[in-house]
């Protein structure tokens, strides 16, 4: 009986193998790409010496010039070409134009994911290649498009903006996001789970969450990149309600600078300068009531997505 108990067993130590065999190729395949970027140089670097953290959140943009050398964009395409902007401390501006026309490349040499061809990016006078990349980061709170929550408590992905935070610091972000109430009438309040990616929660409340963690990081710069891409006409005028809200009571004790980028012409009258990009360059800068009395590309959009409104 062992004999035959034993022979039967013996199979089981061969039978993955033909399946094995069928996802070699595949396994090989994904181990070459994995090496390839993990052997493969960073697309930006620290200094040998990198200068303290900036002492200010004045930040401006000298003759910018910028194209990818690698992938997402065909090398030697230039995105953008010859921007120009301050943004001083306390200051809005928006940031808009068609898709493709540079403003998320903008966001991502801001935060140094890619570093610039040509011109200077400078925090208080400084290049910002002469910053560690983590001092840089820490300038800016960031609420994208897509918010992404862990599969953690309200809690516990709000922290990851500031781990050391108190529940009233955190209360006080999630008030001025208008989201407190919300929490709080959840049966488990600020413990509850909110599922994978945050699926537990509808769109316009992952905002909110998103918005009350950019807050309670309390960085001297927010930097939305297209924060209401994804959400219905409705709910996108909640959220940017919400938004200007928030940054009305966060600047009654310290001033926030604030660069929005977006394609949607919704609540910029609110902003202290909207330039207006197009094939990586300002074709346009003013105030939303000036832009509107130019013929031209923002008078455009706005009457494309007005049209889109009405009818």
């Amino acid at each position: 009986a062992v004999v035959v108990l034993g022979t039967m067993a013996s199979f089981e130590a061969v039978q993955g193998l033909p399946q094995a065999a069928q996802l070699l190729e595949a396994n090989l395949q994904a181990a070459r790409r994995l090496f390839e970027i993990a052997d493969s140089k960073p697309a930006v670097s620290d200094p040998p010496e990198p200068l303290p953290r900036p002492a200010s959140a004045n930040l401006s943009i000298t003759n910018l010039s910028f194209t990818y050398e690698t992938e997402p964009q065909p090398a030697g395409k230039k995105i953008l070409s010859e921007v120009n902007f301050d943004l001083p401390a306390g200051r809005k501006i928006a940031i808009v134009g068609p898709s493709g026309a540079g403003k998320s490349s903008l966001a991502n040499l801001l935060l140094r994911f890619w570093d610039v061809s040509d011109g200077q990016i400078a925090f208080d006078g400084q290049d910002l290649r002469r910053y560690q990349q983590t001092d840089v980061r820490r300038m800016f709170s960031v609420v994208g498009q897509q918010t992404y929550l862990f599969n953690a408590s309200l809690r516990e992905n709000l922290l990851l903006a500031k781990p050391q935070a108190t529940q009233t610091e955190i209360e006080t972000a999630c008030r001025q996001a208008e989201v407190h109430d919300f929490i709080t009438s959840l049966p488990d309040g600020y413990e509850t789970l909110v599922g994978e990616r945050g699926l537990a929660l509808s769109g316009g409340e992952r905002q909110r969450v998103a918005i009350a963690r950019a807050l309670l990081k309390d960085a001297p710069i927010l930097l939305f990149d297209e924060p209401t891409a994804n959400l219905d006409p409705a709910t996108e005028q909640k959220i940017v309600a919400t938004i200007h809200s928030a940054l009305h009571a966060a600047n009654s004790s310290t001033p926030k600078s604030v660069l929005w980028i977006t394609h949607r012409l919704v609540g910029l009258e609110n902003m202290d300068e909207i330039l207006v990009l197009d094939a990586g360059r300002i074709v346009e800068r003013g105030v939303h009531a000036g832009l509107l009395e130019q013929d031209g590309l923002y008078k455009t959009m706005w009457d494309l997505q007005n049209r889109v409104l009405v009818h």
